[in-house]
């Protein structure tokens, strides 16, 4: 399971670096911080885990928490999870 996420930081503004003929052109650069969780999990159907992205030594004070639910889906028709049996 890989999952990105890109949060706006901010945007800056900049000449243009191909304005040919020197009209003062401007370009928006936005700033992005990038966040990527790659992972394996093994969990049954219908089973749900939690995952936790947090600070890695940088300045960063969040933490990103991701329920994740899985459903198995075989040529497009989905099935229900039977409960246990007692």
């Amino acid at each position: 399971m890989t999952q990105r996420w890109l949060a706006l930081l901010r945007i800056e503004t900049e000449p243009f670096a191909g304005d040919p003929d020197e009209k003062g052109l401007l370009v928006q650069r936005p700033i992005v911080e990038t966040e990527t969780i790659n992972t394996t999990l093994s969990m049954p159907d219908g089973g749900t885990c939690i995952l936790r992205s947090g600070p890695d030594g940088t300045d960063r004070k969040q933490i990103l928490l991701l329920l994740v639910t899985s459903k198995i889906i075989v040529n497009g028709e989905s099935f229900e999870v039977m409960p246990a049996a007692n």
